[in-house]
């Protein structure tokens, strides 16, 4: 799987978050869980607390690695919808949409962290991370908008958002 996407039955994902925090997260679950079986086997006096801490943190990256997966913008054309998957999906009708953009106001460098926003029709806001990578690249807003960019002219090319400006990215200085 690359950057771009990949398509699947007239459904395009374009996935928020890099190859190496994927990469990243299945290491480390490949690397702790055999952890935690040996220190259950082979090392019973290893006290209890430890091995619940352990088990608790594997917990925690195989919900990283599922996150890690999911984590992206999916456009539908047969339903025409457009969801925004993280942690849970919110999906907005392609008729709905008023916009797409980035937005990196509240990021402490504009550069590094955005929310991926849709403004409805009805004066709704869904919003949800932008790309990310498994450390903080100075390109991540860009891929943002890179992706935005390209929902926005497949948006256009189906005859919605109609009137709406190029620009992805509102900068704040």
């Amino acid at each position: 799987m690359n950057d771009e996407g990949f398509r699947v039955n007239r459904m395009k994902f374009y996935p928020c978050q890099s190859v190496g925090s994927k990469v990243a997260c299945c290491f480390a679950v490949c690397w702790f869980l055999p952890l935690l079986i040996i220190f259950i086997i082979f090392y019973p006096e290893v006290p209890l607390w430890s091995v619940l801490l352990l088990g608790f943190w594997i917990c925690f990256l195989i919900f990283a690695t599922v996150a890690c997966f999911f984590h992206g913008v999916i456009f539908d054309e047969k339903k025409g919808i457009l969801s925004l998957r993280a942690i849970y999906r919110r999906t907005a009708k392609f008729s709905e949409i008023k916009d797409i953009r980035i937005n990196n106001r509240p990021s402490v460098d504009p550069r590094k962290y955005c929310f991926i926003e849709i403004s409805l029709k009805n004066g709704k806001i869904i919003k949800m991370a932008g790309y990310s990578s498994c450390f903080r690249l100075k390109h991540d807003v860009e891929k943002s908008a890179k992706i935005v960019s390209e929902i926005k002219k497949r948006l256009q090319e189906k005859g919605y958002l109609k009137g709406v400006l190029e620009q992805v990215i509102s900068y704040e200085e």
